[in-house]
Protein backbone atom coordinates (compact mmCIF):
# COMPACT_ATOMS: atom_id res chain seq x y z
CA UNK A 1 0.00 0.00 0.00
CA UNK A 2 1.00 3.39 -1.00
CA UNK A 3 2.85 5.51 1.87
CA UNK A 4 1.90 9.66 2.47
CA UNK A 5 4.08 12.36 2.83
CA UNK A 6 2.04 13.63 5.33
CA UNK A 7 2.34 16.78 7.51
CA UNK A 8 1.75 16.77 11.26
CA UNK A 9 -2.01 17.96 10.87
CA UNK A 10 -2.97 15.27 9.54
CA UNK A 11 -1.01 12.84 11.30
CA UNK A 12 -2.76 14.23 14.17
CA UNK A 13 -5.81 13.57 12.54
CA UNK A 14 -5.91 10.01 11.26
CA UNK A 15 -4.70 9.50 14.81
CA UNK A 16 -8.14 10.56 16.01
CA UNK A 17 -9.74 8.01 13.92
CA UNK A 18 -7.65 5.04 14.07
CA UNK A 19 -8.77 6.12 18.14
CA UNK A 20 -12.60 6.29 16.95
CA UNK A 21 -12.11 2.96 15.22
CA UNK A 22 -10.99 1.51 17.56
CA UNK A 23 -13.59 2.40 19.99
CA UNK A 24 -16.20 0.92 17.27
CA UNK A 25 -14.54 -2.44 17.29
CA UNK A 26 -15.51 -2.41 20.89
CA UNK A 27 -18.74 -1.69 20.39
CA UNK A 28 -18.93 2.31 20.44
CA UNK A 29 -21.38 2.47 17.58
CA UNK A 30 -21.46 4.07 13.89
CA UNK A 31 -24.07 6.91 15.02
CA UNK A 32 -21.63 7.72 18.00
CA UNK A 33 -18.36 8.02 16.30
CA UNK A 34 -20.15 9.66 13.66
CA UNK A 35 -20.95 12.37 15.62
CA UNK A 36 -17.57 12.53 17.40
CA UNK A 37 -16.19 13.07 13.69
CA UNK A 38 -18.82 16.43 13.54
CA UNK A 39 -17.27 17.88 16.73
CA UNK A 40 -13.95 17.16 15.40
CA UNK A 41 -14.52 18.88 12.01
CA UNK A 42 -15.70 21.69 14.45
CA UNK A 43 -12.51 21.95 16.08
CA UNK A 44 -10.56 21.61 13.51
CA UNK A 45 -12.05 24.13 11.64
CA UNK A 46 -9.35 27.16 12.88
CA UNK A 47 -9.92 29.78 9.76
CA UNK A 48 -11.43 32.74 10.03
CA UNK A 49 -15.36 32.53 9.31
CA UNK A 50 -16.47 36.07 7.48
CA UNK A 51 -19.47 34.71 5.82
CA UNK A 52 -21.80 31.97 5.75
CA UNK A 53 -24.68 31.34 3.21
CA UNK A 54 -27.58 29.31 4.49
CA UNK A 55 -30.08 27.64 1.56
CA UNK A 56 -33.74 26.13 3.34
CA UNK A 57 -36.12 23.66 1.58
CA UNK A 58 -39.74 24.25 0.54
CA UNK A 59 -40.35 23.41 3.89
CA UNK A 60 -38.24 25.69 5.74
CA UNK A 61 -35.69 23.83 7.24
CA UNK A 62 -32.01 23.65 6.84
CA UNK A 63 -30.99 22.39 3.59
CA UNK A 64 -27.29 23.66 3.41
CA UNK A 65 -24.66 25.74 4.82
CA UNK A 66 -21.39 27.29 3.27
CA UNK A 67 -18.86 28.70 5.40
CA UNK A 68 -16.24 31.48 3.64
CA UNK A 69 -12.76 32.60 4.76
CA UNK A 70 -11.47 35.80 4.16
CA UNK A 71 -10.67 35.87 0.91
CA UNK A 72 -14.33 34.69 0.17
CA UNK A 73 -14.10 31.65 -1.00
CA UNK A 74 -16.13 28.73 0.12
CA UNK A 75 -14.20 26.60 2.27
CA UNK A 76 -17.01 24.40 4.44
CA UNK A 77 -20.15 23.03 2.61
CA UNK A 78 -22.78 21.71 5.49
CA UNK A 79 -25.49 19.71 3.73
CA UNK A 80 -29.01 18.52 5.81
CA UNK A 81 -31.14 15.89 5.93
CA UNK A 82 -34.93 17.23 6.06
CA UNK A 83 -35.33 15.63 9.62
CA UNK A 84 -32.55 18.25 10.49
CA UNK A 85 -29.45 15.74 10.73
CA UNK A 86 -26.19 16.86 9.32
CA UNK A 87 -26.02 14.44 6.09
CA UNK A 88 -22.44 15.37 4.43
CA UNK A 89 -19.33 17.31 5.56
CA UNK A 90 -16.63 18.64 3.64
CA UNK A 91 -13.86 21.08 2.96
CA UNK A 92 -11.74 22.42 0.50
CA UNK A 93 -8.67 24.56 0.08
CA UNK A 94 -8.51 28.24 -2.09
CA UNK A 95 -7.56 25.69 -4.68
CA UNK A 96 -10.82 23.76 -4.47
CA UNK A 97 -9.29 20.65 -3.10
CA UNK A 98 -10.74 18.72 -0.64
CA UNK A 99 -8.62 19.61 2.70
CA UNK A 100 -9.74 18.21 6.07
CA UNK A 101 -12.51 16.42 6.61
CA UNK A 102 -14.92 14.42 4.25
CA UNK A 103 -17.84 13.11 5.95
CA UNK A 104 -21.28 11.70 4.94
CA UNK A 105 -23.83 9.99 6.84
CA UNK A 106 -26.95 7.46 6.45
CA UNK A 107 -30.06 9.16 7.68
CA UNK A 108 -30.40 6.61 10.28
CA UNK A 109 -26.92 8.44 11.47
CA UNK A 110 -24.55 5.53 10.77
CA UNK A 111 -21.13 6.61 8.57
CA UNK A 112 -21.76 6.65 4.57
CA UNK A 113 -18.10 8.04 3.83
CA UNK A 114 -15.50 9.54 5.63
CA UNK A 115 -12.37 10.84 4.44
CA UNK A 116 -9.00 13.12 5.44
CA UNK A 117 -7.33 15.38 3.08
CA UNK A 118 -3.90 17.44 2.84
CA UNK A 119 -4.68 19.95 -0.15
CA UNK A 120 -6.12 16.89 -1.85
CA UNK A 121 -4.39 14.57 -0.89
CA UNK A 122 -5.75 11.81 1.50
CA UNK A 123 -7.48 8.63 2.25
CA UNK A 124 -11.05 7.61 2.86
CA UNK A 125 -14.07 4.93 3.88
CA UNK A 126 -16.91 3.76 2.34
CA UNK A 127 -19.40 1.50 4.31
CA UNK A 128 -22.39 -0.75 3.38
CA UNK A 129 -25.76 0.84 5.64
CA UNK A 130 -25.04 -2.18 8.03
CA UNK A 131 -21.47 -0.68 8.87
CA UNK A 132 -19.42 -3.00 6.99
CA UNK A 133 -16.76 -1.49 4.97
CA UNK A 134 -17.40 -1.01 1.11
CA UNK A 135 -14.37 1.20 -0.37
CA UNK A 136 -10.57 1.82 0.95
CA UNK A 137 -8.60 4.21 -0.97
CA UNK A 138 -5.70 6.09 -0.69
CA UNK A 139 -3.66 8.93 -2.83
CA UNK A 140 -0.75 9.88 -2.43
CA UNK A 141 -0.82 12.15 -5.49
CA UNK A 142 -3.83 13.84 -6.60
CA UNK A 143 -5.38 11.97 -8.52
CA UNK A 144 -3.06 9.99 -10.17
CA UNK A 145 -1.03 7.57 -7.96
CA UNK A 146 -2.52 5.93 -4.91
CA UNK A 147 -4.56 2.70 -4.08
CA UNK A 148 -8.31 1.25 -3.87
CA UNK A 149 -9.60 -1.75 -2.14
CA UNK A 150 -13.84 -2.73 -2.87
CA UNK A 151 -15.41 -5.36 -0.45
CA UNK A 152 -18.37 -7.48 -1.32
CA UNK A 153 -20.86 -7.22 1.34
CA UNK A 154 -19.86 -10.42 2.88
CA UNK A 155 -16.87 -8.04 4.26
CA UNK A 156 -14.44 -10.22 1.43
CA UNK A 157 -11.80 -8.38 -1.03
CA UNK A 158 -13.53 -8.02 -4.16
CA UNK A 159 -10.78 -5.85 -5.88
CA UNK A 160 -7.68 -4.22 -5.83
CA UNK A 161 -5.96 -1.29 -8.44
CA UNK A 162 -2.72 0.05 -8.21
CA UNK A 163 -2.56 3.81 -9.57
CA UNK A 164 0.54 5.21 -11.08
CA UNK A 165 1.89 7.70 -13.34
CA UNK A 166 1.32 5.92 -16.72
CA UNK A 167 -1.89 3.77 -15.54
CA UNK A 168 -3.01 1.02 -13.07
CA UNK A 169 -3.06 -2.82 -12.08
CA UNK A 170 -6.01 -4.23 -11.21
CA UNK A 171 -6.81 -7.44 -9.33
CA UNK A 172 -10.13 -8.90 -8.80
CA UNK A 173 -11.31 -11.42 -6.52
CA UNK A 174 -14.77 -13.84 -6.11
CA UNK A 175 -16.38 -12.90 -2.92
CA UNK A 176 -15.07 -16.50 -1.98
CA UNK A 177 -11.32 -15.18 -1.75
CA UNK A 178 -10.27 -16.72 -5.29
CA UNK A 179 -8.93 -14.83 -8.22
CA UNK A 180 -11.47 -13.46 -10.44
CA UNK A 181 -9.68 -11.29 -12.69
CA UNK A 182 -6.39 -9.62 -12.96
CA UNK A 183 -4.75 -7.10 -15.83
CA UNK A 184 -3.57 -3.57 -16.38
CA UNK A 185 -4.80 -0.31 -17.61
CA UNK A 186 -2.35 2.04 -19.53
CA UNK A 187 -3.15 5.65 -21.45
CA UNK A 188 -5.25 7.95 -19.46
CA UNK A 189 -6.42 4.47 -17.06
CA UNK A 190 -8.61 3.33 -19.94
CA UNK A 191 -6.56 1.17 -22.30
CA UNK A 192 -5.99 -2.57 -21.88
CA UNK A 193 -2.32 -3.62 -21.81
CA UNK A 194 -0.75 -7.16 -21.96
CA UNK A 195 -1.82 -10.13 -20.67
CA UNK A 196 -5.37 -10.45 -18.79
CA UNK A 197 -6.49 -13.58 -16.70
CA UNK A 198 -9.75 -14.49 -16.01
CA UNK A 199 -10.65 -17.19 -13.16
CA UNK A 200 -13.87 -18.94 -12.35
CA UNK A 201 -15.13 -19.08 -8.80
CA UNK A 202 -13.14 -22.87 -8.20
CA UNK A 203 -9.63 -20.70 -8.97
CA UNK A 204 -10.01 -22.46 -11.93
CA UNK A 205 -8.52 -19.97 -15.24
CA UNK A 206 -10.93 -19.64 -17.59
CA UNK A 207 -10.15 -17.21 -20.41
CA UNK A 208 -6.85 -15.13 -21.19
CA UNK A 209 -6.60 -11.99 -23.10
CA UNK A 210 -3.39 -10.12 -25.25
CA UNK A 211 -3.49 -6.64 -25.83
CA UNK A 212 -1.86 -3.65 -26.64
CA UNK A 213 -2.69 -0.21 -26.88
CA UNK A 214 -6.94 -1.09 -25.96
CA UNK A 215 -6.70 -3.34 -28.92
CA UNK A 216 -7.48 -7.22 -28.28
CA UNK A 217 -4.81 -8.93 -29.96
CA UNK A 218 -5.58 -12.65 -29.16
CA UNK A 219 -8.62 -14.25 -26.83
CA UNK A 220 -8.30 -17.56 -25.45
CA UNK A 221 -11.30 -19.57 -24.02
CA UNK A 222 -10.04 -22.32 -22.00
CA UNK A 223 -12.52 -25.51 -21.90
CA UNK A 224 -12.66 -27.24 -18.49
CA UNK A 225 -12.42 -30.87 -18.77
Amino acid sequence: MFGLNMDDKVKKHLFIISFLLLLGSYGFGQSDMSKAMIDMDSRLTTYEIIKTDTTFSESGKMKKVRYYNPINKIRKTILYYENGTIKEIFNVNEKHQLDGILLEIYENGKIKHYGIYNNGVGFSYDYYEDGRIKIYSQSKDTYTIGYKATFCSEGELYSETFYDSTGYSFTGYHCNGNLRVKGRNETDYINKVGKWEYWNKEAVLIKTEHWEKGKLIKEEEIELK
